[in-house]
């Protein structure tokens, strides 16, 4: 586009760097943002994309420098870094993350929990968990089969099988995955007879 004199748009450049992150290319999303530098195209759009692209391409402190500078954080950037932290193993950040939103009053959705709940599911956190189980209740936030998938795994895995029963006993779907979590879960903590009687 620019060979041929075009002027590159935010949805442009937005569109370009989620491609980079799709498939890893960090050089050429290295590339867009220095355009982006130069030519002070930065919105909160192209921000998110630039958080996004580098968190995807496991480059998460590039990702979180650029949210740093942002003043003005939408609940779309804040979960743009919740999960770049969340999906690159950096799980306590992810958390602490989640507890700054808390605290600055920040309204969240399904991705927000959705990434922190996976963060307690890697680390064991069993009381964060629970937590923010009882956040998600009260956020009126329950009925959604990939959160409910999310807690089935966090519970089994942190060892609260009969939670991880009860929520998934309440799925009105259930995926291949929350059947694999619950039934993981029982393994895990040495209930064999328990998982071949869900199979």
């Amino acid at each position: 586009m620019q060979t041929q004199g075009l002027m590159l748009d935010s949805y442009s450049l937005a569109s370009s760097l989620s491609a980079c992150g799709a498939i890893g290319f960090s050089q050429l999303g290295d590339q867009i943002h220095g355009y982006i530098i130069k030519t002070g195209k930065f919105n909160e759009f192209v921000q998110n994309a630039l958080i996004n692209m580098y968190a995807k391409c496991g480059f998460v402190h590039s990702a979180y420098k650029i949210f740093e500078k942002i003043k003005e954080e939408s609940v779309v950037t804040w979960n743009s870094m919740v999960f770049g932290f969340s999906q690159n193993g950096y799980s306590v950040e992810a958390i602490t993350l989640f507890d700054q939103m808390f605290m600055n009053c920040v309204k969240m959705d399904k991705v927000t929990f959705l990434s922190v709940i996976q963060a307690c599911s890697h680390l064991g956190y069993l009381e964060k968990g629970k937590w923010i189980h009882h956040k998600l209740i009260i956020n009126g936030l329950m009925e959604d089969s990939y959160l409910d998938t999310a807690l089935t795994d966090m519970y089994s895995k942190c060892g609260d099988l009969q939670m991880a029963h009860e929520v998934f006993d309440r799925m009105s779907e259930r995926s291949i995955v929350s059947w694999s979590a619950l039934i993981a879960g029982y393994g895990k903590h040495g209930q064999i007879n328990a998982a071949i009687q869900e199979l």
